[in-house]
């Protein structure tokens, strides 16, 4: 029995296949196992916070049988990598595990998704609807990433390739002094306000299900002292990743006092898009917090705003 492996590359690719090596594949009524190749999007992360170019994952892959696609239909089989993802991976070499094959009848098409969920606690299954899954996500930090379908059967057995994409909005936080500010001001807390996190997907449709949060603290913050970062703004807390909205509102703490509606304003975007990380740095004066937002990680950009 002859085995293929999938290649997994930093963009997606479709290998090409002469006659002759499609007629090699398939002769002699040999089982054809699915090849594929897995990219991810430019600088993709991977943890439990967004996932990074440096990082890794292994997805989880859906597979259904058919003439035409039925996504609202439990899948044939489920599967994942024997060896993670690279997110910045080129020619690296996987093999589906467990190992899967075409249908006998080369009539009868496969339909694939695949998508990562980052965290230690693996994404539950709908018992009954195979197709929709659930995940706890209390503090935001849980990211998404989902690969549309592709599609191929014994007769056309090129590799097929997967390309990976975020579907949140990453939101990070720095600090810094600005003009008449108090001596030994401390940062107690950063909320965000009326914002949705992700707990679960259906891959009928290719929706996420978000669960609103009228209030969502940035952890890991440690009440740093504002002072002295003039220059250089003191990158603060936990990034969180969010649904792409229109206008974000946040609440801030510090250790003169509470400053509630801070809006945040980027100047690149009409809202706050999926797939982009964005920063948002917060200068603190004496009755003022000036907020500035610059966009890295997942894909460039500058935005600001101020607050009074």
């Amino acid at each position: 029995m002859k085995t293929f492996v999938f290649s997994a590359v930093a963009m997606a690719v479709l290998a090409s296949c002469t006659n002759s090596a499609i007629d090699d594949v398939v002769n002699n009524d040999e089982p054809v196992a699915i090849r594929l190749s897995a990219g991810v999007q430019a600088n993709v992360v991977v943890s439990r916070a967004p996932i990074t170019s440096v990082e890794s994952f292994k997805p989880i892959i859906l597979g259904w049988e058919g003439a035409t696609a039925e996504y609202n239909q439990n899948p044939k089989w489920k599967a994942s990598t024997t060896q993670p993802i690279a997110g910045n991976a080129s020619n690296f070499e996987i093999t589906m595990d467990p190992l899967e094959y075409y249908n006998a009848d080369a009539l009868v098409n496969t339909f694939m998704k695949a998508f990562y969920v980052s965290g230690d606690i693996a994404p539950a299954m709908d018992s009954s609807k195979e197709y929709i899954y659930t995940f706890k996500n209390d503090n935001g930090d849980r990211d998404v990433l989902f690969a549309t379908a592709i599609s191929g059967n014994k007769s056309t057995n090129t590799t097929k390739a997967f390309e990976f994409k975020h579907l949140l909005t990453q939101i990070k936080f720095a600090v810094k002094e600005g003009a008449g500010l108090s001596e030994n001001t401390t940062l107690q807390s950063i909320t965000l306000k009326n914002v949705k996190v992700p707990e679960g997907f259906d891959l009928s449709t290719d929706a996420l299900t978000y669960v609103d949060k009228a209030t969502l603290l940035i952890l890991g913050i440690s009440s740093p002292t504002i002072n002295g970062n003039t220059t250089t703004p003191l990158v603060v807390g936990s990034p969180v990743m969010i649904s792409p909205m229109a206008d974000l509102k946040l609440t801030v703490v510090t250790s003169v006092g509470t400053f509630d509606d801070v809006s945040v304003n980027i100047d690149s975007d009409a809202s706050l898009m999926a797939g982009k990380a964005y920063t948002i740095a917060l200068t603190f004066q004496q009755k003022a917090i000036a907020g500035k937002a610059t966009v890295s990680d997942w894909e460039e950009g500058t935005g600001s705003g101020t607050v009074e």
